[in-house]
């Protein structure tokens, strides 16, 4: 179970430009074949820094 909506969390990278589409597909990729969260692979990528992830953790919650 995820901690957080990864729907969620996609629509707002791609809502506030913090990545684009062809980085959303790569991340995306990277996770069906690491079975990771797609925020680490994100970070691993260096499409986030840590001060995004922590916000973006934050705004992403399931309640």
């Amino acid at each position: 179970m995820s901690l957080f909506n990864e729907a969620s969390l996609e629509q707002q990278l791609l809502a506030q430009g913090i990545i684009d589409q062809r980085q959303l597909a790569l991340a995306r990729k990277l996770q069906q074949q690491q079975m990771g969260p797609l925020l680490m692979i994100l970070l691993r990528l260096r499409f986030i820094d840590l001060d995004q992830m922590s916000g973006l953790i934050g705004d992403c919650y399931v309640s």
